[in-house]
């Protein structure tokens, strides 16, 4: 039925009043006279974001020095498990046993690089990993604590010593904490679709999990802090949908795990022997490891713990304060985990884990604390950034005492490519995975080169015999062609069979090096040399 007359305007033509006038004309003035300064504070943070981003590329490339351990291990599995997939070929070893991360992804990755561009391209990749770090911390920041606190956040992290270190090592932690901070800011983001950020979410978490197992501790305090947001945000069917795009994102996930252990058996037991169960071999002390921390992360964990305690005292309600808990508890995971375990080991990359999902905290603790840094102007937000230029020189002159804590290993692989003989040559070295990297396929291939880990060999009287027994009896029967030792990692095994060498081996090359600890030298013996050979190749 059609309503017409008098009756039909009273319903669809409802005459204007002053007050309606009123009421539209202000809030168009108000829109009209925020409008510029909403839009001068948005792209004031992004110009500021990009200064951010410009100082933390700078600061990553001051950081030079030769092949990591690390770096060297993880190009050369790459290599191999690259052509395993290509051709089926047998690895040389059981690469999933002693890596810390599937070596299916990173590995793969950083051997095309390096094949591509050599080891800077891998590090380039990494670099651009690093950035990518700092605007999820940023966008995971923002949504959190607004924009002011998303910027200094980002300020906290994309100076930090851990992050600038990681982010120059070809190494599975710049991927995975690239893919941990994605998961964070896709978490913290007030998405009107559940299910699809779940899942992305799921994905993400996963992906970072398996790049690098000890992502996974630190992506469950990245799902707990989802599960906050989601209960709070919607009612039971926001959360149901919720729910189940996490199951069908970890549902794929189970079944990328299921078939990488499929293709490779190893793989669950290096779960266990690398993360879950590790053993320590490296063990340090209690204090010497906690104070480390304390030094690659002080002013960080300062602000996160004066954030955590202002979130806890201003009377926020419970799932602000389950946030502030869940998110501060990051930064102290490395710490006490490395200080019970008595490890050192990995302890500078694991703090970059830590500090990017703490960040938020510090970031919101210097908003609050700096009265500069609230208000809306541009300016201000400059001097809020401008507070972290001390801490920040200090970080960088951290990371690159970290990044220069192993010697540069091109002089000594320059020699051992002139005294190695291809195919026949047996060799002896410290951290054997930089001469795999650097020398194979020629002049050594990857039987020919044995590290100061373990070693099993049967002497010349038929007894079979492993670790330090076994390279004195090797030495002895002038087993290796080519001793090469600096007393770093395997200083045990070096000082061990120190009185060996001379009787039976010529020391042809002493390379000099200066490390972040102090100076140093690569001693390289070979066996059968002679005189001249020994005054010709020593430096």
């Amino acid at each position: 039925m059609t309503v017409t007359g008098a009756g039909a305007r009273g319903v669809a033509e409802r005459p204007p009043t002053v007050q309606t006038d009123a009421r539209r004309e202000l809030r168009l003035r108000v829109r009209a006279d925020t409008e510029p300064l909403v839009a001068t504070t948005r792209n004031a943070t992004r110009i500021l974001l990009g200064l951010l981003l410009a100082l933390q590329f700078g600061s990553m490339s001051t950081l030079q020095n030769g092949a990591f351990q690390d770096e060297a291990l993880y190009v050369y599995e790459g290599r191999w498990t690259l052509q395993r997939l290509l051709t089926g070929a047998p690895l040389p070893e059981p690469f999933g046993l002693y890596t810390s991360g599937s070596p299916y992804l990173y590995p793969v990755i950083a051997s095309l690089l390096d094949a591509a561009g050599g080891l800077e391209l891998a590090r380039a990749f990494s670099m651009l990993c690093a950035l990518g770090v700092t605007v999820g911390v940023f966008r995971a920041s923002r949504s959190l604590y607004g924009d002011r606190a998303g910027l200094l956040a980002a300020a906290v992290v994309s100076t930090s010593a851990p992050l600038l270190f990681v982010g120059r090592l070809a190494t599975y932690d710049a991927l995975a904490i690239l893919l941990l901070a994605g998961a964070f800011s896709a978490a913290m983001h007030a998405s009107r679709r559940p299910a699809l950020q779940a899942f992305t979410v799921a994905l993400l978490l996963g992906g970072a999990a398996l790049t690098k197992y000890a992502a996974a501790i630190f992506g469950a305090l990245v799902l707990a802090a989802f599960v906050v947001r989601v209960v709070v945000r919607g009612g039971r069917s926001f959360v149901l949908r919720a729910a189940a795009g996490l199951a069908a994102g970890g549902s794929i996930i189970a079944a990328i795990a299921y078939l990488l252990t499929r293709l490779d058996s190893t793989l669950v037991d290096g779960v266990f022997a690398t993360t879950a169960d590790r053993q320590v071999h490296m063990a340090g002390e209690r204090v010497p490891i906690l104070m480390h921390a304390l030094s690659l992360t002080a002013v960080a964990l300062v602000l996160v713990v004066i954030g955590a305690v202002l979130l806890l005292r201003r009377g926020s309600v419970w799932h602000e304060r389950s946030l502030a808990l869940i998110l501060s508890s990051a930064v102290l995971v490395a710490p006490v985990y490395h200080s019970l375990k008595v490890e050192p080991t990995s302890l500078e990359k694991h703090l970059a884990y830590g500090l990017l999902v703490a960040a938020p905290i510090a970031g919101f603790a210097i908003s609050r604390l700096a009265p500069m840094t609230r208000s809306t102007r541009w300016r201000s937000m400059v001097a809020g950034v401008a507070l972290l230029a001390l801490p920040a020189a200090m970080n960088v002159d951290l990371a690159q005492r970290t990044y220069l804590a192993w010697p540069d290993p091109t002089e000594e692989l320059h020699v051992l490519r002139h005294v190695i003989r291809p195919q026949t040559s047996r060799v002896l070295a410290e951290e054997v995975e930089v001469l795999k990297y650097g020398l194979t396929p020629q002049p050594a291939d990857y039987w020919q080169l044995t590290g100061a880990d373990y070693f099993e060999y049967q002497s010349s009287s038929g007894e079979h015999l492993s670790g330090l027994p076994a390279y004195r009896a090797a030495i002895a029967d002038g087993y290796f062609d080519v001793i090469a030792f600096r007393n770093g990692p395997g200083a045990a095994v070096a000082s061990g069979v120190a009185d060996l060498l001379p009787g039976n081996y010529t020391l042809v090359a002493d390379l000099p090096f200066r490390t972040s600890s102090g100076p140093g030298s690569y001693r390289v013996w070979r066996h059968g040399a002679g005189a001249g050979d020994a005054a010709d190749g020593r430096r």
